[in-house]
């Protein structure tokens, strides 16, 4: 009896063990999807950026830091005045943590803004607004938010070029 008490008990942990895999092999595979759908997102957004902005020949591009997408902003006389760093992002919960890995990203890629577009807003805020030095919006607000701080770019640069000119 106790031989078959030991057999019985290395078979449920053998049972055991082949479920705990088999739920790690699916919070990868989660893991995997999630991934596959930021990069997805992103090349969504991308995309809808080179729509609004391609006609000013703005470059738009992935950041050297992977999924981020990148504005390079120009003036009418095709001077470039600064970059917009971007993050989209589809989760059902908001992580303050996203902010600081996008204002690290945005110090590496030098960009003036950085802007936080995601599905679900942090608690404190109900539409877009900055927070911590970033700037957070809905998907349903990007584009006018991207217009209004494109447009902030190239007045700070003219004030800018103006008064070294006047130096």
């Amino acid at each position: 009896f106790l031989l078959n008490q030991k057999t019985i008990i290395a078979g449920l942990i053998c049972v055991l063990k082949l479920n705990i895999e088999a739920q790690a092999q699916k919070l990868n595979w989660r893991k995997t999807l999630n991934d596959r759908t930021d990069t997805l997102q992103n090349a969504y957004f991308l995309s809808r950026l080179h729509e609004q902005f391609d006609k000013r020949r703005e470059e738009v591009k992935k950041a050297s830091s992977g999924e981020d997408v990148v504005q390079t902003v120009v003036n009418s006389s095709q001077q470039i005045c600064g970059k917009i760093i971007f993050e989209s992002k589809r989760t059902k919960s908001f992580s303050d943590s996203w902010i600081e890995k996008l204002k690290n990203d945005q110090r590496e890629e030098g960009a003036a803004l950085a802007v936080l577009v995601t599905e679900v807003m942090p608690k404190e805020m109900t539409r877009f607004g900055s927070k911590d030095g970033v700037w957070i919006c809905n998907f349903q607000e990007a584009k006018s938010l991207v217009t209004i701080l494109r447009e902030m770019i190239v007045r700070e640069y003219s004030v800018r070029s103006a008064e070294e000119n006047k130096g």
